[in-house]
């Protein structure tokens, strides 16, 4: 249980940590370094342009 436990933690740790990017790259206005820094954060959000 313990361990189930801390994947669990780990998968909404990962999951708070894209949706503040997803966040972040919505409200800024120059957004290409930032899909440059994090190219896994534009697969994970689908936004290949």
């Amino acid at each position: 249980m313990t361990q189930f436990q801390r994947v669990s933690v780990w998968l909404v740790g990962v999951a708070s940590v894209m949706s503040v990017a997803f966040v972040l790259n919505n409200h800024s206005n120059d957004r290409e370094p930032l899909f440059r820094q994090a190219p896994s954060a534009q697969v994970i959000t689908g936004e290949v342009r």
